[in-house]
């Protein structure tokens, strides 16, 4: 199983289960951060790590979580029966508590370069909602890797509905969703006229957004 944490979409919380269900068998990729580096050169990496995860051993993994592009594992897709699985989040506000996760947890000082722009210039949430180097944020994240490639994807919307389907999939049943990395005070609004800016913004990520709720329901009509 490979499960892709797109950041800010309940990916923690999802961890959980995995360690819990795999052990010593889940694998974890978080160190590497995909957007501390220029587009070009993420995707160059990944496809470097593609010919890398084809040829490994892979010894007693049955699972692998973390940050990466998916394209990472295209190769051994080649090789391999492999699960791809992920969740998702409506766009803006996937984008909302991007914003307050950059605020609360880089320090100026030590940041890599694009969170430390952000913190040194103050940016505003209206700033980084419409920058472009986060323009379709999933698009560029799931490069070279169609939606249609998951045979999961999670709504974080409906997360105790699809955790539960996910676990009678995969695991026959099982536990309640836990909530880790959790703020216990609900999102700020974003202004319905700045909503609509960004979602225009991100109109990308927010067609791919809607087709993966229309994928979601075509699964649960079986």
């Amino acid at each position: 199983m490979i499960s892709v944490h797109l950041p800010k979409t309940g990916g923690t919380s999802f961890r959980k289960l995995l360690e819990d269900r795999f052990g010593k068998g889940l694998r974890t990729i978080y160190g590497e951060k995909p957007f501390n580096l220029m587009r070009e050169q993420r995707c160059a990496k990944a496809l470097a790590d593609a010919h890398a995860e084809r040829d490994a051993a892979h010894d007693g993994v049955q699972c692998i979580h973390g940050h990466f592009l998916p394209a990472r594992f295209l190769l051994l897709r080649e090789r391999r029966n492999l699960v791809f699985v992920t969740w998702m989040r409506h766009p803006v506000d996937r984008l909302v508590s991007d914003y307050r996760f950059t605020l609360r947890h880089y320090d100026a000082a030590t940041a890599p370069p694009f969170q430390k722009r952000i913190l040194n210039e103050e940016w505003s949430f209206e700033r980084y909602a419409l920058c472009e180097e986060l323009r379709d944020f999933y698009i560029q994240y799931l490069w070279a890797f169609p939606l249609e490639y998951f045979d999961f994807i999670g709504i974080a919307e409906h997360s105790a509905e699809d955790f539960a389907e996910f676990q009678q999939r995969y695991f026959g049943g099982g536990t309640e969703c836990p909530r880790l990395n959790a703020r216990p005070d609900a999102p700020e609004p974003v202004d319905a006229a700045l909503r609509r800016r960004i979602e225009a913004h991100h109109a990308g990520d927010m067609e791919w957004y809607a087709k993966a709720l229309s994928l979601r329901a075509k699964r649960l009509k079986g």
